[in-house]
């Protein structure tokens, strides 16, 4: 039908008064309600998880179900909880010469969150671009004036730029960073695997999961023969393990296929960890160390070089996602260790891959010189992304270098994250050839750790035995997001928790604790009933205390202030 023009014109003036009221929200595809029997079955797991033994297919089919659905429910909160508004603001320096460099600047105060000490962000200025992280954050009724430090790759175009500002002001497209899928590879797992069909029943992971869910699960270990008294010689010295270092080391050796140790504060859990790598790897075993923070792995890493025991030929890996880490120079990272392999094993190398090692190393050289020089973060990923140690879905020839290095060092304790371990182990990864071998998995700040990503690890690991180390009075799992406790507690509980309610998990508690002084014992009877020993006597610690000067002698505490080290 021909509508006239006039028509239309008096159409649209009319539709100019119609008040606009946005439709209700679509129901996304296939979302219906729970039937009732989902429902029982919800209420079985938070009991007794009886279905376990009773149908073993179907209940891991309904644990995919479950973790799928709820981290996918906390991963969309997550995201719609966080401000990703991009704001235009005016970046100073309070030291134009600061390197790392020191950028503060102001935003309004945001209605979502993320705008706090240690979180990520982005700037760009003309064509270029800048990655930094929250040092500090003040808020006044309207505003927050955050202090940020940016990437030190970025030190020297920043500095270029604002030197040349008359006024060093520079007006910055700003904009929170927000974490992506490879920080949650449990929720990808759980979506592209199903439990049921890649879990086998007579595995070792499929008898340690039963043991964390269900109820009245038995598990058996080996019989061996009690340690005496374990002395380890390190560059700083002797140590001697106490009793309760001692029954945890043991507890390892029996090797059941799930054990905790859980070790309190200050109690040398990293000394325990690296002892039992060292058990493991004497006994020709493959070990996994893994935790939820690098820092946690870097830590143990340090206190293993330091024991420096010829059976121990450890790998520390750390994903080269981002432009930072090439410049890493920790002694037994992957880069490093495959850089010095031409040097430290060319009698184990073909003159063809001798030259190959070589090449790799001139050329990860210089992609450490172009990073610092170069002209943006954006173009070293584009031309020089076959370089980068990344965790799956590398350069083919890349690959082929770092089996051959695998094959020539043939690390016995490998080092990662336990999103890296994931991601590294998964078709097209990184370390899909070797990780059937890992017999032993050995994780750290385990009161961290969800109980859907213990499952995913027993899953993909599921011939190793594993250890969980960590403090069940501490940190318990971060999800973000407090809005669906429901979905919380259904994947996320903290996987120390889940074994001590079941009490099918062997337990060694780890109770001296050389931190604190003997006198402040409100910590031990607030928290930890009344348990924990000191184990450094006052006397051992005068030598320190003769050299400080303490305002009230009668109280011995002092609050010294510690500058943030940049």
């Amino acid at each position: 039908m021909h509508v006239s023009l006039d028509a239309r014109k008096e159409l649209r003036s009319h539709m100019a008064d119609v008040p606009y009221i946005p439709p209700g929200l679509r129901t996304p595809f296939e979302v219906r309600r729970a039937p009732q029997e989902f429902k029982e079955r919800l209420l079985d797991k938070q009991r007794t998880f009886a279905q376990f033994s009773r149908e073993p297919g179907a209940s891991m089919a309904f644990l995919s179900d479950l973790y799928s659905t709820t981290y996918g429910v906390i991963a969309a909160c997550l995201r719609q909880a966080t401000d990703k508004t991009i704001y235009s603001v005016i970046w100073t320096t309070p030291d134009v010469n600061s390197y790392p460099a020191l950028v503060s600047f102001v935003i309004p105060v945001p209605e979502k969150s993320g705008w706090a000490a240690g979180n990520n962000f982005k700037g760009f200025y003309d064509v270029d671009s800048f990655r930094g992280q929250i040092l500090s954050v003040s808020q006044t009724e309207r505003t927050l004036a955050i202090l940020a430090v940016l990437s030190k790759w970025d030190f020297l175009r920043w500095r270029s730029y604002i030197i040349r500002s008359p006024q060093q002001q520079l007006a910055v497209g700003t904009h929170l960073t927000g974490e992506d899928a490879k920080a949650s590879p449990t929720l990808a797992l759980f979506e592209n695997y199903f439990l049921s069909t890649s879990f086998s029943r007579h595995s070792i992971g499929w008898a340690s999961a039963g043991a964390l869910l269900a109820d009245k699960v038995k598990l058996v270990g080996m019989d061996i023969n009690p340690l005496g008294p374990l002395t380890i010689q390190t560059d700083k010295g002797t140590a001697t393990l106490n009793q309760d270092q001692t029954h945890a080391v043991h507890l390892f050796r029996a090797r059941f296929p799930i054990a905790v140790i859980d070790s309190a504060y200050g109690a040398g859990k990293t000394l325990c960890t690296a002892v039992m790598a060292r058990i493991a790897a004497a006994a020709k075993k493959t070990v996994l160390i893994t935790s939820i923070q690098n820092s946690a792995v870097d830590v143990i890493a340090e206190k293993l070089a330091r024991m420096d025991s010829k059976d121990v030929r450890p790998l520390r890996y750390v994903s080269e996602r981002v432009l930072a880490d090439t410049s890493r120079i920790t002694r037994y990272d992957l880069a490093n260790l495959m850089e010095q392999l031409a040097d430290t094993s060319a009698d184990q190398l073909t003159e063809e891959e001798l030259q190959l090692f070589r090449d790799f190393a001139a050329s990860r050289e210089y992609l450490r010189q172009f990073a610092f020089t170069g002209t943006g973060s954006e173009e070293v990923r584009v031309e020089h992304k076959e370089l980068l140690l990344v965790e799956s879905t590398m350069a083919r020839r890349l690959k082929r270098l770092v089996d051959t290095f695998l094959r020539v060092y043939n690390p016995t304790v490998i080092l990662c994250t336990i999103s890296s371990a994931l991601n590294t182990t998964q078709p097209k990864g990184l370390f899909v050839n070797i990780y059937g071998s890992w017999d032993t998995v050995i994780v750290d700040e385990a009161s961290m750790l969800p109980e859907a990503v213990t499952v995913a690890l027993l899953a993909r690991f599921q011939n190793a035995a594993f250890t969980l180390i960590g403090d069940s009075k501490q940190l318990p799992p971060y999800v973000g997001v407090q809005t669906v406790p429901y979905a919380v507690d259904l994947c996320a509980q903290s996987s120390l928790d889940i074994a001590h309610k079941r009490q099918n998990t062997p337990t060694c508690a780890v109770q001296t604790v050389y931190r604190p002084h003997a006198k402040m014992s409100v910590n031990s009877e607030i928290f930890y009933d009344n348990q924990l020993i000191c184990g450094t006597p006052p006397t051992e610690r005068a030598a320190v205390l003769e050299r400080i000067h303490m305002p009230n002698p009668e109280i011995p505490v002092a609050f010294i202030n510690v500058p943030i080290p940049l």
